[in-house]
């Protein structure tokens, strides 16, 4: 996609951006039944309770600064492994995968539901190769869940964004 710098013939203004994408989010604002299209976020009681679940991984992360100062996950240096590994290792992400998995939510959020938790599972389960990688030493094994990570985070992302988290305090701020 080409980006457009500021001020170029044809491109609107901030506030016209902003007001034409709050427009868009409002007009999206779906009853949380399942079906195709943008007006099917969750049920604000799931909302709620799967962003109290991501809250305490939100403030973990806010308390926990990554220890490696500049650290490329694609061309890791073996040396800086076994500190990437404990960082790894200590995020409540298991934690926070299975609490979301046992939330019981509403029928018409459960088609939904599933796939989130599913890609969650995912993204969970290749975090652990990570730690295993790290803690092996194995820059190059390293460098291949990195690059499924990324992918894997876009799909929890995009499930986050699709089923209507908006709380940075919550899952949009854990996986958006």
């Amino acid at each position: 996609m080409r980006r457009l710098r500021r001020g170029a013939p044809g491109t609107p203004s901030r506030a016209a951006t902003v007001l034409l994408f709050l427009t868009l989010l409002c007009a999206a604002c779906g009853t949380g039944t399942a079906g195709p299209g943008a007006g099917n976020h969750f049920t604000p009681a799931t909302l709620q309770a799967a962003d109290a679940v991501c809250a305490p991984l939100v403030r973990w992360y806010a308390g926990h600064p990554f220890p490696v100062t500049g650290f490329d996950a694609g061309n890791p240096d073996a040396a800086q492994l076994p500190a990437v590994a404990d960082y790894y290792a200590a995020v409540p992400l298991e934690a926070t995968a299975a609490a979301l998995g046992a939330l019981a939510v509403p029928a018409q959020d459960t088609t939904r539901w599933h796939a989130l938790t599913t890609a969650v599972g995912r993204y969970r389960a290749n975090a652990a190769a990570q730690v295993t990688a790290a803690r092996r030493g194995d820059a190059a094994a390293f460098a291949r869940t990195a690059r499924t990570a990324a992918t894997l985070y876009q799909k929890v992302a995009r499930q986050v964004a699709d089923g209507g988290f908006t709380d940075p305090a919550g899952c949009a701020g854990a996986f958006g």
